[in-house]
């Protein structure tokens, strides 16, 4: 198993147990049946806390067996070769986690060989989004829509690199405007689908991420 790392790890809890992420896909986790748990704050900080004590004894080398084998799975799928070279390992590990949860991917055509991409566009339910490197590290997330003289082409959707995105993150990029912002909602016209996209976009060739088989 290739050394953990605590920025790949992540939890959600409730009052009736938590669970474990590891590079965005569940793990593994603990609690009790619904019918059995109680709401009470009590239980609340209980569960926050056995999740980071699990994730603690994770990094520590005390693992169970089952999530042992769950992270080196994901391990060995995240070795898989995409099409497309990637400047920074935050971008390429990205894209990989969105093929895998049926998003499809794209980039601009690269000029030279082995140019590397800075950016992913993509695309689900004939939703698009944006992401790109951040110069301090980390990935920005923006929103799409068609070219607007007043309102751009998309809304920044946070301040700073985030350093642990998930398809949560690509999810929001879906959402019609940022929720800081204050402009008219029918001055946004959304793309129809990826083609509408390409139709408007012609100055540069994109070409889909893919998994080398």
């Amino acid at each position: 198993m290739e050394e953990l790392k605590r920025d790949d790890f992540n939890f959600s809890y409730d009052y009736f147990g938590h669970m474990i992420q590891y590079m965005g896909k569940n793990i593994g986790g603990a609690g009790v049946m619904k019918p059995y748990g109680r709401k009470v704050p009590s239980n609340l900080k209980f569960n926050r806390e056995q999740a980071e004590i699990t994730v603690r004894d994770i990094l520590n080398g005390s693992i169970h067996p089952y999530m042992k084998k769950a992270i080196e799975k994901i391990q060995e799928e995240d070795k898989k070769v995409l099409t497309v070279f990637f400047k920074t390992e935050i971008l390429r590990k990205f894209a990989l986690l969105l093929i895998k949860n049926d998003f499809k991917v794209y980039t601009s055509k690269n000029k030279k060989a082995h140019e590397k991409t800075t950016y992913l566009l993509f695309e689900k339910d004939n939703k698009i989004g944006y992401c790109q490197d951040n110069y301090f590290g980390g990935l920005d997330f923006s929103t799409c829509h068609k070219p607007n003289s007043k309102i751009g082409t998309g809304y920044r959707l946070n301040s700073e690199g985030v350093g642990n995105p998930t398809v949560k993150h690509a999810l929001n990029a879906f959402s019609i405007m940022a929720n800081w912002s204050h402009d008219s909602i029918k001055d946004i016209v959304k793309y129809r689908d990826w083609n509408d996209y390409l139709k408007t976009n012609t100055v540069l060739k994109y070409v889909e991420v893919k998994v080398i088989k």
